[in-house]
């Protein structure tokens, strides 16, 4: 999930750095292991769940006031896990093929089918309960090419890894970003609410994220 997590970058991608260097400062200098699961989908369920692991990073919030709104997906995030303060805030963009009109808002994007990656949630588009087709691409930079490839009419993707892989496609001039729908999502670090030390190993991350940010 380059640039943010990345085996083959030095410090592992950002979110990685990010998150070492939180551990690093944290107080009580905790001992602890970053691992690669290159396996989005089982971060969660069963890794998180069955407390395999004790944090996974990279995951936004879901808006768990709409409960009745949210796909299954967000709905087992407001029930499952305590989220971590910000690690990192992305932009999220829609894309599709310059031949389409610029889209002013969401109500737009009716009848289209959109393209996120898998287990990534669909906020905001649960908010706003648009009749929409979802694809899913087994990363998010991979919604870029099922937009060129014609796989999808959208694709909702972080706009740093959306613009790698438009340029690595050569297709600057063949899909564009619609600016007005574009939103910031906020990226956390997770413990399954059920961990029996949720609260100790939660404090002790956002103890190094505070102290970072000093």
């Amino acid at each position: 999930w380059a640039p943010f997590m990345d085996e083959d970058q030095a410090q592992g991608g950002l979110l990685t750095e990010i998150i070492n260097l939180a551990l690093e400062n944290a107080d009580g200098n905790p001992e602890y292991q970053i691992d690669f699961i290159n396996d989005d989908g089982a971060h969660l369920n069963p890794l998180i769940v069955d407390h395999a692991y004790d944090i996974s990073i990279g995951w936004s919030q879901p808006n768990c006031d709409i409960m009745d709104k949210l796909e299954d997906e967000s709905q087992f995030r407001c029930n499952n896990l305590d989220f971590s303060a910000p690690l990192y805030e992305e932009v999220l963009g829609y894309y599709s093929l310059s031949s389409d009109p610029v889209f002013a808002d969401h109500a737009e994007l009716i009848g289209k089918s959109i393209c996120r990656a898998e287990a990534f949630t669909l906020a905001p588009l649960e908010e706003v309960e648009l009749a929409v087709t979802i694809v899913r691409a087994p990363t998010a930079a991979d919604c870029s090419n099922y937009v060129v490839d014609g796989q999808a009419d959208v694709a909702r993707v972080a706009v740093d890894a959306a613009d790698g892989r438009i340029s690595e496609l050569n297709a600057q001039a063949t899909v564009q970003m619609h600016e007005a729908l574009t939103f910031v999502d906020v990226l956390h670090a997770v413990i399954a609410k059920t961990h029996p030390r949720n609260a100790e190993i939660m404090d002790t991350v956002n103890s190094g994220l505070e102290n970072i940010k000093a």
